[in-house]
């Protein structure tokens, strides 16, 4: 069934409530709930199924129009590695995939992906791929870093260097 949000009005005039439940990763049409009239309680009880908006697939090779995020396709001709990282998606957006599989005798249909969607989050950025030391003169030392391989989805702007620490041993043996 997925995510769900439930939401209860009431009591009416009658003592009832009036539960609203929406889809929130279910696609497209969903069949109507079923009430287990058997569980319900009162000197009356019934239920009642109303769908208020259809549900509906959203669209694909289009655009976004609250973002304006280009969407489209990707055809893989390298079939011995059937993946592919979308890359330059904006985070916080929930993104749907449907894959189809195509040969010399036509187009089959699409699946989609499972789960339905997923949401790019900020991540945090990697540590630096290479820091190196090297001794300037008799009191200093220059530390240069390479960019780290993933910078978490956004632009690396700016670099901290905590201050040193000296290696000092915590005890001496004679021997």
């Amino acid at each position: 069934m997925g995510r769900v949000d439930v939401t209860r009005a009431g009591p009416d005039e009658n003592l009832g409530y009036t539960w609203s439940v929406t889809f929130l990763t279910e696609l497209g049409d969903l069949p109507p709930l079923l009430i287990d009239t058997a569980a319900l309680t009162g000197t009356a009880p019934y239920g009642r199924v109303v769908e208020h908006d259809a549900g509906v697939f959203p669209p694909f090779d289009s655009l976004d129009p609250a973002n304006g995020l280009p969407l489209g396709s990707t055809t893989l001709t390298e079939l011995d590695d059937l993946a592919l990282t979308v890359g330059t998606l904006e985070q916080g957006i929930p993104y749907y995939f449907r894959v189809s599989a195509i040969n010399a005798n036509g187009q089959g249909p699409a699946a989609l992906s499972s789960p339905a969607f997923a949401v790019p989050l900020p991540q945090a950025v990697m540590a630096p791929s290479e820091v190196s030391l090297t001794v300037v003169d008799g009191g200093a030392l220059a530390v240069a870093i390479t960019a780290p391989l993933r910078d978490g989805g956004e632009e690396i702007d700016r670099c901290v260097f905590p201050s040193c620490a000296q290696l000092v041993p915590c005890c001496s043996f004679i021997l």
